[in-house]
């Protein structure tokens, strides 16, 4: 009684979209041909599949409190008000939330309102991720957005509007046809918007999206690797002379607005996942549920939990959802390694004293070798107190990550 409670991130996936973007693998549904009443229908029954699955985990650990809560997708600002108030009032009601809660909504140009934005500020969401991508139409085509430019600089203009004061702006470079200038113009207008925050990521043409498969057929070539570490080098300068400070490999802030629930990811520290398709880390378990939207639904609809357990590496804690349908308890070499990876990609990097404190061991002890070429080859920098990636780290961390895997 009266004992402190444990810090918990909350993340929702909200799997809904007007269209799949020709990059995007993330679990989402095509709803743009359906009807007004069959949305309603169904969005109504995945919010109350969302809230029961919450409030399973609110029966079996109440002594959480919410530190940060992220609505992801898809694209979550297609759901009505209504449906944002009951499921954001349903989680507050199964646990605490701290006063200074970081409440995150992600969003696409195109799909807001002086209404839904205004609306979700009296809901308690306190800032907003923009998936602008570009601001080049040619290339927003070629992504297969449904946004322009110039949608994206209205949604920041009403999102301020609306009184908005922590904005990110999500873009993407090194895309196959893209110059480094017109990548250099693209980052000049999206800080001439003063966003707090910018995520920049190098495109991936993943094998299951259509880029992928263009890729496949050789109908499109990958943005060669010298300028994508171009374009990247001359976004740490140029965003750091305007006030940026890059602190993880994708991601630049202004002082003091660091994204705090994606901080918890990078800090291996817990957050549930909530949702179909959505990945959840907790007492040293990750675990992901059913990425098929009727698969959740059924599990979440169903009497008791499904007849087929998901797989394991250790049967231990924690009791997981019915929705859960993989699991890996991280034990030993495995658990520390995906801590160190997972600094790593902070600039703060490694602080060795508290790591040893966490995990039990030193990792410089654990891969001498390893540490060693990579500080040879400038890739990692040492101290007796910290380990952290070099600038050239930041650009080769998957081959440094690789480097340092156990055994």
């Amino acid at each position: 009684m009266g004992g402190a409670k444990k810090a918990i991130g909350l993340y929702v996936h909200l799997p809904f979209c007007l269209h799949r973007c020709r990059y995007c693998d993330f679990v989402s549904l095509d709803v743009a041909r359906w009807r007004a009443e069959e949305r309603r229908r169904l969005w109504t029954r995945y919010v109350e599949a969302v809230v029961r699955e919450a409030g399973w985990y609110a029966r079996r650990s109440p002594e959480w409190e919410v530190e940060s809560v992220y609505l992801g997708g898809g694209t979550p600002t297609l759901l009505p008000l209504d449906l944002f108030e009951r499921l954001l009032g349903a989680l507050r009601s199964f646990w605490p939330w701290r006063e200074d809660v970081e409440v995150t909504v992600e969003a696409n140009p195109g799909t807001l309102s002086q209404r839904k934005l205004a609306g979700l500020r009296r809901l308690g969401v306190n800032r907003l991720s923009l998936g602008a991508q570009s601001l080049e139409d040619g290339l927003l085509r070629f992504l297969g957005r449904r946004h322009s430019a110039a949608q994206v600089k209205e949604a920041v203009a009403l999102a301020r509007a609306a009184g908005w004061t922590n904005l990110s702006l999500d873009l993407i470079f090194a895309v196959p046809g893209q110059t480094l200038k017109s990548w250099q113009r693209t980052l000049e207008e999206a800080v001439a918007l003063e966003p707090e925050h910018l995520s920049l990521y190098s495109l991936s043409l993943e094998a299951g999206t259509e880029l992928g498969r263009l890729l496949r057929e050789k109908k499109i070539a990958p943005c060669p690797d010298d300028l994508d570490a171009e374009m990247y080098r001359w976004a740490v300068v140029y965003l750091a002379g305007r006030g940026y400070r890059r602190y993880e490999i994708s991601n630049f802030a202004r002082p003091g607005r660091e994204a705090r629930h994606n901080l918890r990811y990078w800090k291996n520290e817990e957050y549930l996942g909530l949702g179909a398709g959505a990945w959840g880390y907790l007492d040293g378990t990750r675990y992901g549920n059913a990425r098929r939207l009727p698969d959740y639904l059924a599990r979440l609809e169903g009497a008791g939990r499904p007849a087929a357990e998901p797989p394991l590496l250790d049967r231990g804690r924690p009791q997981l959802s019915p929705a859960v349908v993989e699991r890996e308890c991280l034990v030993g070499a495995r658990r520390w390694w995906e801590g160190a990876i997972l600094s790593l990609r902070l600039a703060e990097g490694i602080a060795r004293p508290l790591f040893r404190e966490r995990y039990g061991v030193d990792v410089v002890e654990e891969e001498p070798e390893a540490v060693q070429e990579l500080v040879q080859c400038g890739l990692l920098e040492v101290t007796p107190e910290w380990i952290r990636l070099s600038d050239r780290g930041f650009l080769l961390a998957n081959q440094v990550f690789c480097r340092l895997l156990p055994g």
